[in-house]
């Protein structure tokens, strides 16, 4: 994707969580980073079950099985004809550790554009300062290569705590997480993230008031 195509996504995650309601109270920064890092644990929780999608689908490019994409977007159009599609995604791709990875990408970039809402930030600050980002996160993962799965969201949990503490102002902290959010897929090796974060994308739009719970 390119970061034209990200900032178009952040905005329709981001007004998609306003008309579910996630912004109809204030609500601190912290609020919503911790619900990031929640994700996180969600995700942990997923792959310690072993709910895991490749796994659910008996995914082996040896014995010429389709990958779980293929076969879910041959099931998909099949329940789309019948009017229930997304059941599907319910039954087979919701609550997986991918899933829930997806969920920390929508929250940050859901997260990066309310604090662009709050303060009026220009977003031609991403394109400016794209290089420079890039280069920074870049030498992260340079760092943190091969961690566990569980390292790894403690990683990103203390990378976000340390984002907070340390941006000077909201134009920083935005940045940072706007950018902490396009490398998550980095963070997790080779899983199809901005599939996942589409799909779940499209199953949010179904979902009730808060996605049926408190905030």
């Amino acid at each position: 994707m390119t970061l034209q195509d990200r900032i178009e996504q952040a905005k329709a995650i981001y007004k998609n969580a306003c008309n579910k309601g996630f912004h109809d109270k204030e609500h601190s920064i912290e609020h919503y980073l911790v619900l990031v890092i929640s994700e996180l644990g969600e995700a942990i929780n997923a792959h310690r079950k072993g709910l895991d999608v490749n796994k659910q689908y008996n995914v082996s490019k040896e014995q010429g099985m389709w990958t779980h994409k293929n076969w879910y977007l041959h099931k998909a159009a099949y329940w789309h004809f019948n009017g229930i599609n997304y059941k599907l995604f319910e039954e087979h791709i919701k609550d997986t550790w991918q899933d829930e990875i997806a969920d920390v990408y929508i929250r940050l970039m859901d997260l990066a554009m309310m604090i662009v809402d709050k303060n009026e930030i220009n977003l031609s600050i991403l394109k400016e300062r794209e290089d420079i980002m890039k280069s920074e996160f870049d030498s992260y993962l340079q760092k943190e290569e091969d961690l566990p799965f569980t390292d790894t969201c403690f990683w990103i949990t203390d990378l976000l705590i340390t984002i907070f503490k340390e941006c000077e102002d909201e134009e920083f902290l935005f940045l940072n997480l706007f950018y902490t959010a396009i490398y998550i897929n980095n963070f997790f090796g080779d899983i199809d993230l901005d599939w996942h974060v589409a799909e779940k994308i499209n199953y949010n739009r179904t979902r009730g008031y808060l996605n049926g719970k408190k905030y």
